[in-house]
């Protein structure tokens, strides 16, 4: 008798403090096989925003540093959004992971 495999989604999740004119916000940014999605000034912190990904079933496979060489890609898009922001810190990227139901 043999078992299928368990089955997983992915997605990469970035979150930081995007730096306004206005102040310090959060954001966060989710990138799946459905595609990406960008929020800036969301509430909460980083652990808070992992904390509500973990209520849907994500789980932490892999966290890491945003190198400085991505920084300027991740300003450019978080400005695209919102063109208040002038720079962003404290961003961690983490890869996600939850199973899929069978």
């Amino acid at each position: 008798m043999t078992h299928d495999a368990e089955k997983y989604e992915y997605q990469e999740l970035i979150v930081g403090i995007a730096h306004r004119r206005s102040g310090p916000v959060s954001f966060r940014r989710t990138l799946s096989a459905n595609g990406h999605q960008l929020d800036v000034g969301v509430k909460g912190n980083a652990m808070a925003l992992l904390n509500e990904q973990g209520v849907l079933g994500w789980r932490v496979v892999r966290e890491s540093d945003i190198v400085h060489q991505q920084h300027p890609w991740v300003v450019a898009e978080l400005q695209d959004t919102d063109a208040d922001v002038v720079s962003v810190s404290g961003s961690r990227k983490y890869l996600m992971a939850r199973r899929l139901p069978d």
